[in-house]
C-alpha cells in the first residue's frame, strides 16, 4: 500500500496538534486512575483460594490422574472440557454475588477457585455457598464436589509484583536507552524512552476507564507492549537515517515526514493484522481474558500513534530548538564582534542559523510527494549555500578594496 509515500502530509510540522492530543488522552486516563482508582485483582489485593475437586469422592483430587479414571470412569473430563467447565463455574459463582473471582482447573480434576474475601469466618461460609451451589447446579452432569482446601492468600505477593513490576520496567527502559543511544544517538532515545512512558501510561489511564481488573497477566501486557512499541519506533528512525545519507543537504523536518509517511503502511497494516486477532480473542476467548486482551489492545493502539506521531515528531522539535539555541548564541557573538569595530556579517547567513536549516523554498507543494519534497528541500539548500558563498566571496572582496 504505497498511498501514504504518494501524500505529503505534514505530520513532523504538526507537533502541537500531536502533543496536545497526548496531553488530552493522559491527563484523562490519570485523572481517572485519581478518583476512580484502579480494579485491582486478587494477585495484588489478596484474597481466598478455595480447592475442589470433581468426581465421585473426591477420587480426582487424592489420586494421580490415571488411578482416578480407573476408580472413576468421570475422572479427567474436567481438564479435557476446562473451557466449558470454567464458564458453568463463572456463571454459578457470579449468581451468589461473588465479585472478582479466579477460576482455574488444575491436575486432572482438581478446581481452583480464588475470591477477594480476606476474612477466615468470611471465607469458609463462602466456600459453603459456592460447594452447595455448584453440587445444585453442576453436581448432576459433573459429579460429587467435595472441597479439599480453604486457604487465605495475602496481599504480600502483589507487593512483591509491583515492586518486581517497576523495576522491570525501569531496566527495560534502561537498556533501550543504552541501546538506542549506541546505535543512533541520545535524543533519537529519549524520545522513545517518552514515546514508551507513553504507552505506558494511556495504558493504565485506559483500564482504569474501563474499569478491568488488574492482575499479574497486566504486567506481561505492560512489558509486551514496550517491545512492540520500541521495535516499531526503530524501524521509523532506521528510515530516518537512511534518508539522511541519501540527502544530506535536506532538513531533518523534511526528512522525518517523509520517513514517517514511507514506513507508516507497514506500522498500521502491522497493527490492523494484530488488533484484528486481538478483538476476536476479546469476543470470542471468555471473560477471564479480556483484562489482558484489553490492555494489550490500548497498548497496541497507542503504540502505533506514539511511534509515529510523538517519537519521530519529538527528535525534529529537539533538533529544532538545539539549532534555535546554537543560532542565537552565533548571533550574540557576532553582536558583540560588531560593538568591538569588526566588519559586521549580519547580512550573511551562519550555516548554524535556523534559516540554513529549514530554508524557505523548501515548503514542498500541495501536490508533492514525500520524496519529491525531500529533493526540493536538498535542492533549494544547495542553491542557498551557493547563494551564501557568493555573498562572502563578494563581502571578503569589498573588504579587500577597503584596506588598499
Amino acid at each position: 500500500m504505497d498511498f501514504w509515500r504518494r501524500t505529503n502530509w505534514k505530520i513532523a510540522s504538526m507537533v502541537r496538534v500531536w502533543y496536545l492530543i497526548s496531553a488530552v488522552m493522559i491527563i484523562g486516563g490519570l485523572g481517572a486512575w485519581q478518583f476512580m482508582g484502579l480494579n485491582m485483582g486478587i494477585d495484588f489485593t489478596g484474597g481466598s483460594l478455595y480447592k475442589l475437586s470433581v468426581g465421585a469422592g473426591g477420587a480426582g483430587a487424592e489420586q494421580t490422574m490415571q488411578a482416578a479414571t480407573e476408580a472413576n470412569p468421570q475422572a479427567g473430563r474436567l481438564s479435557r472440557q476446562a473451557a466449558e467447565v470454567t464458564a458453568q463455574v463463572r456463571s454459578v459463582i457470579e449468581g451468589l454475588g461473588v465479585e472478582h473471582s479466579s477460576i482455574q482447573v488444575a491436575g486432572g480434576d482438581l478446581l481452583l477457585i480464588r475470591t477477594a474475601t480476606n476474612n477466615q469466618d468470611e471465607a469458609t461460609k463462602e466456600a459453603a455457598h459456592i460447594h452447595s451451589a455448584l453440587q445444585e447446579k453442576m453436581g448432576s452432569t459433573w459429579g460429587t464436589f467435595t472441597i479439599v482446601g480453604n486457604e487465605l492468600v495475602g496481599p504480600v505477593v502483589g507487593e512483591q509484583l509491583k515492586r518486581n513490576a517497576f523495576w522491570a520496567l525501569v531496566l527495560g527502559n534502561l537498556m533501550i536507552l543504552i541501546y538506542l543511544t549506541v546505535r543512533y544517538e541520545f535524543r533519537v532515545a529519549v524520545a522513545s524512552i517518552v514515546a514508551l512512558v507513553h504507552d505506558v501510561l494511556l495504558m493504565i489511564g485506559g483500564m482504569a476507564l474501563a474499569r478491568a481488573e488488574l492482575n499479574s497477566e497486566f504486567i506481561a501486557a505492560m512489558l509486551t507492549i514496550v517491545g512492540f512499541s520500541v521495535s516499531d519506533s526503530v524501524v521509523i528512525f532506521d528510515r530516518i537515517r537512511e534518508n539522511k545519507r541519501l540527502h544530506r543537504s535536506t532538513d531533518l523536518e523534511t526528512i522525518t515526514n517523509a520517513s514517517l509517511l514511507q514506513t507508516m503502511h507497514r506500522s498500521i497494516n502491522t497493527v490492523l493484522v494484530v488488533l484484528l486477532t486481538l478483538f476476536s480473542l476479546f469476543f470470542l476467548g471468555g471473560p477471564t481474558i479480556h483484562p489482558f486482551i484489553l490492555a494489550l489492545i490500548i497498548g497496541m493502539t497507542s503504540g502505533m500513534y506514539s511511534s509515529i506521531f510523538i517519537a519521530g515528531p519529538l527528535v525534529v522539535s529537539w533538533d529544532k530548538w538545539s539549532r534555535k539555541r546554537r543560532g542565537q548564541v552565533a548571533a550574540t557573538g557576532r553582536q558583540r564582534l560588531s560593538v568591538a569595530g569588526a566588519a559586521p556579517t549580519s547580512s550573511v547567513r551562519s550555516p548554524e542559523s535556523p534559516m540554513s536549516v529549514e530554508p524557505t523554498g523548501a515548503e514542498p507543494g500541495e501536490g508533492l510527494s514525500a520524496e519529491q519534497a525531500m529533493h526540493r528541500a536538498a535542492n533549494t539548500a544547495q542553491e542557498e549555500k551557493r547563494e551564501e558563498r557568493r555573498e562572502r566571496r563578494k563581502a571578503k572582496g569589498k573588504g579587500g578594496k577597503k584596506r588598499f
